[in-house]
């Protein structure tokens, strides 16, 4: 069997419209150096998507290799990477969604990166997030310990998307990486725990990676799906706090708050059902306990804005402008 050094992973569904322009950023990063094989899971498309996909590899002329599975119902963006990992036959996997697409060049970057440090497990790029460009690194850097890639994450300074990363499969495999099914937001899990299993990162700063503001995607239509974005954030955020960072008490307690915060946005603006209130109720005053018994009292008087009528503060803009000022002043002084 031929070795193959990076699994593309590539979930299908509703992506019509921008099914070409991703599997032919995919096809140009082909070069003889790397073997790669691109792992597209239809996910039960109702639409043209993977009829454009077949067309597409049809015409194809090189050494990618092509491998499309079917999910007999739909299932979800997180199954459709778990059925990617559980095939992927590369060293290394690489998530893509299939509305987005790759800069030239971005996989051989990624895996240079990592071919010139051994011992990392993960190499991160760069990405766009179109229409805007989001500040970057400014030279390829080695972050090196648990703890320091740990608390670059809880600041933000690491990426918690699943797709601009370069990871070994054996990692993924070797730490039970998979994806929590039927969850909105589930990067934000996924990437906690691939964090806090390395010990070495390696960040390039080229843009290898462009993210599109589908108008149809999961994260842009949930006022339609209220009850389930609230559910998804209540379980990632009990979840982050039955695993701790406790080395980083701060840092985590205002990582998860600022989650709570964008529960607290959604809940504010839509109905959710008697039984869920009741549980992010429960999530947040699990938080407030947590920081009262910590005595971090000024923490705990800033968390209050979890709670009615306070958190009314975070429903307007330009509040919402004035709470990131916040948030930064609060965030310097748990340093």
């Amino acid at each position: 069997m031929q070795k193959v050094d990076i699994s593309i992973i590539v979930p299908v569904y509703k992506v019509e419209k921008y099914i070409r322009r991703c599997l032919e950023s995919i096809i140009v990063q082909q070069t003889e150096s790397i073997s790669m094989e691109c792992i597209l899971v239809d996910d039960c498309s109702p639409d043209e998507s993977v009829a454009i996909a077949r067309q597409i590899i049809a015409e194809y002329k090189g050494d990618m290799v092509f491998v499309i599975l079917h999910h007999e119902v739909n299932k979800g963006l997180s199954a459709a990477r778990n059925t990617g990992i559980d095939v992927a036959k590369g060293d290394y996997l690489f998530f893509v969604d299939s509305d987005d697409y790759l800069m030239p060049g971005a996989v051989a970057k990624l895996f240079n990166a990592l071919s010139s440090h051994p011992d990392c497990q993960l190499a991160m790029g760069q990405y766009v997030q179109q229409p805007h460009t989001l500040p970057g690194y400014e030279r390829t850097g080695l972050i090196t310990g648990g703890k320091a890639i740990r608390q670059m994450f809880l600041v933000q300074k690491l990426s918690l998307h699943a797709w601009n990363k370069l990871v070994r499969r054996e990692l993924v495999l070797d730490n039970a990486l998979y994806f929590v099914e039927g969850t909105i937001y589930e990067d934000c899990w996924w990437s906690y725990r691939l964090f806090e299993a390395l010990t070495e990162v390696v960040l390039i700063p080229d843009v290898v990676y462009a993210y599109i503001d589908n108008p149809t995607s999961i994260l842009n239509t949930i006022p339609a799906r209220a009850e389930q974005a609230v559910r998804s954030f209540v379980f990632t955020c009990n979840k982050l706090l039955d695993r701790p960072y406790d080395d980083l008490f701060a840092k985590h307690s205002l990582f998860v708050f600022l989650l709570v915060i964008r529960t607290v946005f959604i809940y504010n603006h839509n109905s959710v059902s008697d039984s869920l209130k009741r549980e992010f109720f429960c999530l947040r005053w699990r938080l407030m306990k947590r920081m009262l018994k910590s005595t971090h009292l000024l923490f705990a008087a800033y968390f209050v804005l979890m709670f009615y009528p306070f958190r009314l503060f975070v429903n307007y803009s330009f509040l919402r402008h004035r709470f990131g000022q916040l948030h930064s002043l609060v965030t310097r002084i748990s340093r």
